[in-house]
């Protein structure tokens, strides 16, 4: 497969990551007591569910909706191909492999490399809060959903973009 296919896959993958976080972000997790049980089981199985991912939880866990275990699964699972760790590690695969971006500085593939290192902070702030802090939920997410548009950015400029800079 080439460099176009990878794009759109980058792009899906992306919009995909962005699709989880607002979901949860809308969830409002974070703010709920987890012992609610009468407040916080619908909106775990509204989450499974529209992360396509129910199917997997019930094979995974015997139990009913629970917030530690719906989370692992969407969030932190490397096998769920809905995860967010799923597409960020699928989205880091893709920007090594992808080739030098064309231009005549040497300097033009800089921007891929820093999308890469998005992508790689955000993989590691996102295992932080969720294992250790779980109230710092909320704001990972929300620094997750700023991020990761940046990686877009990023490639267009190094990618598509037909101004280059001029050496002096």
């Amino acid at each position: 497969r080439g460099p176009g296919w990878r794009f759109l896959d980058l792009g899906r993958r992306l919009e995909r990551a962005l699709h989880l976080i607002s979901l949860l972000r809308g969830s409002r997790l974070a703010e709920t007591d987890p012992l609610d049980e009468y407040r916080v089981v619908p909106v775990l199985e509204v989450l499974l569910e529209l992360g396509e991912s129910v199917l997997t939880y019930r094979r995974l866990y015997y139990t009913p909706p629970q917030t530690s275990s719906v989370l692992d699964l969407l969030l932190l699972d490397d096998s769920n191909p809905r995860s967010l760790r799923f597409q960020l590690d699928a989205m880091s695969q893709h920007l090594q492999a992808l080739p030098d971006a064309p231009g005549p500085m040497a300097a033009a593939r800089a921007p891929a490399v820093a999308a890469r290192a998005v992508v790689e902070q955000a993989i590691g702030s996102l295992l932080v809060p969720f294992t250790q802090h779980p109230e710092a939920l909320g704001p990972a997410l929300s620094h997750l959903a700023n991020a990761l548009p940046e990686v877009s950015n990023l490639l267009a400029h190094a990618y598509f973009s037909h101004a280059f800079a001029r050496s002096a």
